[in-house]
Order: structure tokens, then sequence, then C-alpha cells
């Protein structure tokens, strides 16, 4: 499974913020160090350029669920605490993705 913000207009895909920046601060007061990413990337087995582009607010998010989990276990944090939307969700009263999304089927069936 991939988390691919790219279908989406710009707008959807600064909605998915990854909190890693904050993840990482804490961590390093935890263990009184600097982290780089190059160290996280070893211990989880997730390219550096990656980690740089999910904690980078002006990329959108591309993940899947290994490197999600990979996070989740390295910060000891549940996804909730990984992950956030900004602006947080609203109380929307369907969940269906054509209905929070309306452009998604139209661009899909204009797609040659």
């Amino acid at each position: 499974m991939y988390f691919v913000a790219a279908e989406y207009d710009p707008e959807v895909l600064n909605m998915l913020k990854f909190r890693l920046t904050e993840l990482k601060a804490q961590k390093e007061r935890t263990i009184g160090r600097r982290l780089p990413w190059a160290e996280i990337s070893q211990e989880i087995g997730v390219s550096p350029q990656v980690l740089s582009n999910l904690s980078s607010p002006s990329r959108p998010a591309i993940t899947n669920h290994a490197t999600l989990e990979a996070l989740c276990r390295y910060f000891n944090c549940t996804l909730e605490q990984l992950l956030e939307f900004d602006p947080p969700l609203s109380a929307e009263v369907s969940c269906h993705v054509d209905d929070l999304y309306p452009e998604r089927r139209r661009s899909r069936r204009e797609r040659p």
C-alpha cells in the first residue's frame, strides 16, 4: 500500500504532515545526542532521502505501510503521533472517498 498524494490537487497534497522532525528532536533529547538522518536510515532500512522528503513540509507525502511501521517502531509512537492532518479533520457526515475528493473520480475518467 502506498500513500501517493500526487493524484490529488495541491491543496490535498499538503494535508498530511509527518511529525518526524518533532519525534527526532524528542529522541535526541532522550538519548542526549544528535541523530543524523543517515543513522536513522541505517537503523530502519529506509533511505535518508525518503526520510528527508517525509520530514519536509514542502514535499508531498509518498510512502508505504512498511516505512510507516518502521518509523513508529523506531520512535516508539503510534501512527496518530507520527502523522497529522493539517487542517485537522472535521466531523464530515460522509467518509466516502468520492464525497471527500469529488475531483478524484472526474480526473480518473479523463485519463487516457
